[in-house]
C-alpha cells in the first residue's frame, strides 16, 4: 500500500438472510484516508516505479506480506490468501488477526474443520476478538446442518436399521453434540461476537511499525490495521453480521421481540431492513401481538421508499389493535 497509488472501490450492503456463507456480508471499501491521502489495495504493479534495490526492500517488508494477502481476499482468492496469511509477518499482540483472516479463506473454501480450528487458536490467542468469535458462529451453525437430534433410545450405531432411518441415521457423526446443541452454541458465539465488537479497535496496526505511514526511500508505505481487514473480509460493517446471524436465529426459534433488537441495531449501523421489518410485522400479526406490529411496520416505512405494504399493514393492525 503506497501512496501514489489511488483507487475506489464500490459498495454493497450486507444482506442480513444468508447466514452460511461469506457473500451474506458483502461490503467492499477498499480504500482509507491516512493524513489527507487515500490508499487502494496493493496493485499488482506496486513495486513497479521503484528502482530495482528499492523495490527489493519493498517487498521484504512485513507491510507487503500482509497487503498482499489482503489483496486476495478482496480478489476472491482464500486459497491463496490461506498461503499468504502463513507467510506473513504480523507484531505478537496482533498475531490473532492471521488465525482470523485464514479461518475465514477456509470457511470460504467450505473447510470448515480446518476453519473450525483456526478460530480456536485465534480465540486461545485472544478470548475478546469479536471477528473470530463470529467465525466461530459460523463453523457451528456448519455444523449444526449436518447434525440430527437423536434421542438417547437410538443414538447408537447398533440400534435396529429401521429405527436408524427415522432419524436420518448418518454413520461416523459424533451424536453427543445434537443439531440443538451445536445451533445454541453458534447463537452464543454469535452473541459473544456482538458483545466483543464494542471493544474492537480498528485502528491497531498490524506490523511492527510504530505509526501509520513511513518513508522507504521515496515510497511512502501505509501500515495495515484491523480495520484493512476487516474491509478485506468483507466485513466494514461488522457487527452487522452477527446481528444478522442472530435475527434469522431468533426469528426461527419465533423469540420476536429479540429479533426486533437485532434488526434496531442494524438500522442504527445503517444497513436497510425495511422488509426484515415488515416480516417481522407479519409475525407479529400472526401472533395477534396487534400493538407491536403497527410499530415494526412503522419502523420499515421509515426504512423504505416503498411505503404501500407497510402503511397498509399498520393500519390494518391498528385497527384490528382497537378492535381487540
Amino acid at each position: 500500500m503506497f501512496a501514489r497509488h489511488h483507487d475506489h472501490v464500490a459498495m454493497e450492503m450486507v444482506k442480513w438472510l444468508v447466514v452460511f456463507a461469506l457473500a451474506s456480508a458483502l461490503v467492499l471499501v477498499a480504500t482509507r484516508p491516512v493524513e489527507g491521502v487515500e490508499f487502494a489495495t496493493l496493485p499488482a504493479d506496486w513495486g513497479a516505479t521503484a528502482d530495482e534495490p528499492l523495490a527489493a526492500a519493498l517487498d521484504e517488508t512485513a507491510e507487503a506480506g500482509i497487503w498482499l494477502a489482503l489483496d486476495y481476499h478482496h480478489r476472491g482468492l482464500p486459497t491463496d490468501a490461506v498461503v499468504a496469511w502463513h507467510e506473513a509477518a504480523f507484531r505478537e499482540d496482533a498475531e490473532v488477526w492471521r488465525f482470523v483472516c485464514m479461518g475465514m479463506a477456509r470457511f470460504e473454501l467450505a473447510q470448515f474443520p480446518e476453519a473450525a480450528a483456526d478460530f480456536d487458536v485465534a480465540l486461545d490467542l485472544d478470548k475478546t476478538n469479536a471477528v473470530a468469535w463470529y467465525g466461530r458462529g459460523l463453523t457451528l451453525l456448519m455444523q449444526s446442518r449436518q447434525l440430527g437430534n437423536w434421542p438417547d433410545a437410538v443414538a447408537t450405531d447398533d440400534a435396529p436399521l429401521h429405527v436408524l432411518r427415522t432419524f436420518k441415521y448418518q454413520p461416523n457423526v459424533d451424536r453427543t453434540m445434537t443439531a440443538s446443541l451445536v445451533r445454541h452454541q453458534a447463537k452464543m458465539a454469535f452473541e459473544n461476537a456482538v458483545w466483543f465488537a464494542q471493544h474492537l479497535d480498528r485502528t491497531t496496526l498490524l506490523t511492527d511499525a510504530n505509526r501509520p505511514v513511513y518513508a522507504l526511500g521515496d515510497v511512502m508505505v501505509v501500515v495495515p490495521n484491523v480495520n484493512d481487514v476487516l474491509t478485506a473480509l468483507k466485513l466494514e460493517q461488522f457487527p452487522a453480521q452477527p446481528h444478522a446471524a442472530l435475527t434469522t436465529l431468533y426469528l426461527e426459534d419465533n423469540m420476536l421481540t429479540a429479533v426486533e433488537t437485532q434488526l434496531d441495531q442494524m438500522d442504527m449501523l445503517g444497513v436497510p431492513v425495511a422488509e426484515q421489518f415488515s416480516i417481522l410485522g407479519d409475525r407479529y400479526e400472526e401472533q395477534a401481538e396487534h400493538h407491536k406490529a403497527v410499530k415494526a411496520y412503522l419502523k420499515a416505512m421509515k426504512n423504505t421508499k416503498n411505503l404501500a405494504y407497510p402503511a397498509a399493514k399498520a393500519l390494518d393492525s391498528m385497527l384490528d389493535d382497537l378492535l381487540d
